[in-house]
């Protein structure tokens, strides 16, 4: 095998080499993918709260901003200042009250002024929301909407698997190209786009094949919220299926799109791990 790798020109090796590839990462698409979800039936579209909704979409990060979108909604939190000097502090005088564990850690928190990007990395505030995540992920679990964590070992042992074959393989063939002199430039271009595409292709979601089908379906079904921008009845269901994106345009929640949309808080996968929780309990 190591003989055919060394004495197969260089062009005719990056051939069979992408083939292979290429179908590795076919092979591995096909192992994330098959999680057997879509045998068991999609709930009803009112079977969810939004918390579990927004887990859905978004882990722990989703739940982080419909629970401070309900406290900044019921006058709990106030937003002042803008751009990078906006922090937001908790409102003691109001007449509200926290509706849940969630919004009370939040709220808590927010007891001396805080920037937006704290309420999703703060390592005590995470921790104490890995309970109640916990067991959102649990019913989401059960409902066959999120995959389960030996689900997830098994789709990211795909992404390993397939990882070490393209990088093996091409790494000694790279080596042995370098120590012959030859142009090495294209080979590694080829490599490092394959490795993209592997880990674009292959990097397991949390939600199953069946969440996926049930994220379509909510989205279907509510789309008439995000024509309705002044409707505060159903703000909070529209942010749990949404996002906070599907605020913008609204005069009535302008502000806290502002503070909280992704071009203000610009943190790539604040809030999540792959254990589904938030403090990685």
């Amino acid at each position: 095998m190591m003989d055919m790798i060394i004495q197969l020109p260089g062009p005719i090796f990056l051939v069979y080499f992408t083939l292979l590839s290429t179908f590795c990462i076919l092979i591995g698409w096909l192992w994330v993918k098959t999680d057997g979800s879509i045998r068991y039936p999609l709930p009803d579209v009112n079977s969810l709260n939004p918390f579990e909704i927004a887990a859905l979409r978004d882990g722990c990060r989703g739940v982080i901003q419909i629970a401070l979108f309900n406290l900044w909604k019921n006058n709990l939190i106030t937003l002042t200042g803008k751009g990078n000097a906006l922090q937001i502090r908790r409102i003691s005088s109001s007449s509200h009250q926290p509706e849940n564990e969630i919004e009370e850690v939040l709220y808590q928190f927010a007891s001396i002024k805080r920037r937006p990007a704290d309420f999703f990395l703060d390592p005590g505030v995470l921790l104490r929301l890995d309970k109640p995540m916990k067991y959102i992920n649990h019913i989401l679990e059960k409902l066959h909407l999120k995959r389960t964590s030996s689900q997830l070992a098994r789709s990211w042992l795909a992404l390993w698997i397939t990882l070490f074959i393209i990088l093996s393989l091409g790494g000694i063939k790279l080596y042995f190209e370098i120590i012959a002199g030859d142009s090495v430039e294209f080979f590694m271009i080829t490599i490092a786009l394959l490795v993209v595409v592997t880990l674009n292709v292959l990097t397991p979601a949390q939600q199953s094949q069946l969440g996926y089908l049930y994220q379509k379906k909510l989205a279907n079904h509510f789309e008439w919220l995000r024509t309705e921008n002044n409707n505060e009845i159903n703000s909070s269901l529209r942010v749990a299926i949404f996002g906070i994106q599907a605020l913008a345009g609204s005069s009535l929640f302008a502000s806290f799109e502002q503070a909280f949309g992704k071009n203000s808080v610009k943190i790539d996968n604040y809030g999540r791990n792959s254990s589904g929780g938030c403090g990685g309990g």
